[in-house]
């Protein structure tokens, strides 16, 4: 079954019918390019803020210990960068830093002893 989603273009008067064409063009070129155009474009960040809101329902200190590390390590590397855009490379880069800094590697250590 498929499913129709809406996406409002704009209001008359506030958008002309030819802009309000022009964005139907442009959205059915997406479309067909297989891009859902009623999706935002995240960033990491927003998607990282979205996954702690489901995970501050365990244990307190594990997710304070998870929101910190994703906060002071991984957020200021790859905060901005869109979703789409991450790169898994980067993403194991970053967190094999981090694990590195867990065990001492650099002097930089993320817990307690």
């Amino acid at each position: 079954m498929i499913r129709l989603k809406k996406y409002t273009i704009g209001q008359y008067p506030l958008i002309s019918l030819a802009t309000a064409r022009q964005e139907a063009i442009r959205l059915k070129a997406q479309i067909t390019q297989g891009i859902d155009p009623t999706l935002k474009e995240l960033t990491f960040n927003e998607v990282a803020q979205i996954w702690l809101k489901h995970k501050s329902k365990q244990n307190l200190a594990t997710f304070k210990k998870i929101e910190s590390r994703l906060n002071n390590h991984i957020i200021p590397k790859l905060g901005n960068i869109k979703i789409q855009d991450l790169k898994r490379d980067r993403l194991i880069k970053c967190v094999l830093e981090l694990e590195l800094k867990d065990n001492g590697g650099d002097g930089f250590e993320t817990k307690t002893k």
